[in-house]
């Protein structure tokens, strides 16, 4: 949380941006993922920043589906303008190598502006009695048909690992 609160305070600091150059009087931050997630939380924490620094409202649009794609080809396909921005996860950079087409190309077709923060990707239930990376592994290992998990992405974790 720290990191966020850090990039927030660098972004909202960013005197030299200056509303006026924008051809819109609302910016839309498109989040591809579901209403209520760290994505979305973090972007509305961030418009409000940066409404109060730019002088400009910022709407926050959540597009979920596809696993981001639905709304990350929303932004891909909106005028080039600044207007419509793309609150997205690194996950991105792995959906050349996930999806065998996609409607646009995340490495052509967007360009990074920017970080807001860092979620968390390894959690586990607090009976667990896992406290650490090292833990997990242990923890893996002892399962024979390795664990139940959910993820944002691909992933394993089986005896073998």
């Amino acid at each position: 949380m720290r990191v966020f609160a850090a990039v927030l305070a660098s972004v909202l600091g960013a005197g030299s941006a200056h509303s006026a150059e924008l051809p819109c009087s609302q910016v839309r931050l498109v989040v591809p993922y579901a209403a209520g997630g760290a994505t979305d939380v973090a972007a509305r924490l961030v418009a409000q920043g940066l409404e109060t620094a730019l002088k400009k409202t910022f709407v926050v649009e959540t597009r979920a589906g596809a696993t981001g794609n639905v709304g990350t080809a929303a932004v891909v396909n909106s005028p080039a303008d600044g207007c419509t921005l793309l609150v997205n996860a690194a996950v991105i950079a792995t959906f050349p190598y996930s999806f065998s087409k996609l409607p646009y190309d995340p490495i052509k077709d967007l360009v990074p502006v920017g970080g807001i923060g860092i979620t968390p990707t390894l959690v586990v239930t607090s009976n667990a009695k896992v406290t650490n990376i090292d833990g997990l592994i242990a923890w893996c290992r002892e399962k024979p048909d390795g664990l139940t998990f959910s993820t944002a992405g691909s992933g394993l974790c089986s005896p073998s690992r």
